[in-house]
């Protein structure tokens, strides 16, 4: 083979290579298809209201309860409570919020939740807890059942992640505990002394309606 033939061969050798390089280059680059994943909103769904069934009868996890005919389900602000609840405002005043609290049996003890409620509170001048607290004892279908209410100056919430809602003069807690045998449950509602001395013989009817539908 003679040196021109030579020469073209590698002429046309890199020729070829370089259109190879030049059709790479224009080759549309296209994006790794990442696998779908679903929107946070169906990850996690939003809370929704209880519903009402016949003879206003309403379930909560294993918990069958009536509802009384002055309270209304409303969808619970967060994913802590299992239901939440209106309370009707009585006339002149605000109405008060219900919410049911379950965290399982290792919830701790009921007299310290207990006072981290009454910590909540700042109270008239001159009083200590035990002279501002109404407690009661009393059984539920073979589950003890402790409530209490208590009137004073709800502190500035200052949860994390929660709103300021400044203090709150003439502020009542009507509460309840509710020891089943999976664990406590709580029932804690907030709002006007108004309204809530409204509430309080309906709030023992309601805790005396619990009962469980099965046994885990």
């Amino acid at each position: 083979m003679n040196s021109s033939k030579t020469v073209l061969i590698i002429i046309s050798i890199l020729l070829l290579f370089a259109m190879y390089l030049i059709g790479c280059e224009r080759q549309e680059i296209r994006p790794v298809k990442q696998a779908s994943q679903p929107a946070m909103q169906n990850q996690m769904a939003a809370p929704q209201p209880v519903s009402v069934g016949e003879n206003r009868h309403i379930h909560v996890d294993n918990l069958h309860l009536t509802l009384p005919e002055s309270w209304t389900p409303t969808a619970p602000t967060n994913n802590m409570r299992k239901a939440q609840f209106s309370m009707k405002a009585a006339e002149g005043s605000d109405p008060a919020e219900m919410a049911v609290f379950y965290f399982g049996p290792s919830a701790g003890g009921i007299e310290s939740n207990l006072t981290r409620w009454y910590n909540q509170f700042e109270l008239p001048e001159g009083k200590k807890i035990e002279d501002v607290v109404v407690r009661e004892e009393f059984e539920v279908n073979g589950m003890k059942a402790i409530m209490v209410h208590f009137t004073g100056t709800m502190k500035t919430a200052t949860m994390p992640g929660m709103p300021n809602t400044g203090a709150k003069n003439n502020w009542m807690n009507l509460s309840a505990i509710v020891v089943t045998p999976q664990g406590p449950w709580f029932f804690k509602s907030l709002g006007p002394e108004k309204t809530l001395k409204g509430h309080i013989g309906t709030m023992k009817q309601f805790l005396n309606s619990i009962s469980l539908t099965h046994q885990d």
